[in-house]
């Protein structure tokens, strides 16, 4: 038969358990701490995420006023010259002087066809397609 020998009792000293939870409360007051500053880390990147987004948003809007501003003054542009080349035409017609009107109907036709093909062209260029003049 077997003897039934009690386990032998290991009891640790009280000076070594007191330590060893010290040590525990210092580990989870420094994890605690480490909590606060990454909520306060993550609180901090919220407001300059949102700060960003409104300066984006008001850059946007900048730039989107300028553009409208800049497309309106070309609209001006382009119609004050072709009233000024209408109105050329028209003079030149008046003291019949046709050659000059075909002459400026043929360089107005080119100009055109060249900028159509620099406009398609440039199209092109920036689609990553090559460049072909067909």
């Amino acid at each position: 038969m077997a003897k039934n020998n009690p386990a032998p009792q290991n009891t640790l000293p009280p000076d070594l358990v007191e330590g060893f939870l010290q040590l525990q409360r210092q580990e989870l007051h420094v994890r605690q701490e480490q909590l606060k500053l990454e909520t306060q880390q993550v609180n901090n990147n919220k407001e300059i995420a949102l700060k960003s987004i409104e300066a984006n948003a008001e850059a946007g809007n900048d730039i989107r006023q300028q553009y409208f501003r800049n497309c309106e003054g070309n609209r001006w542009l382009f119609f004050s010259s072709l009233l000024a080349v209408v109105g050329l035409c028209a003079y030149a017609l008046y003291l019949d002087k046709t050659d000059l009107v075909e002459t400026i109907v043929k360089v107005a036709i080119g100009a055109v066809g060249g900028l159509g093909l620099g406009y398609h062209l440039g199209t092109k260029k920036r689609d990553g397609a090559p460049m072909s003049y067909d």
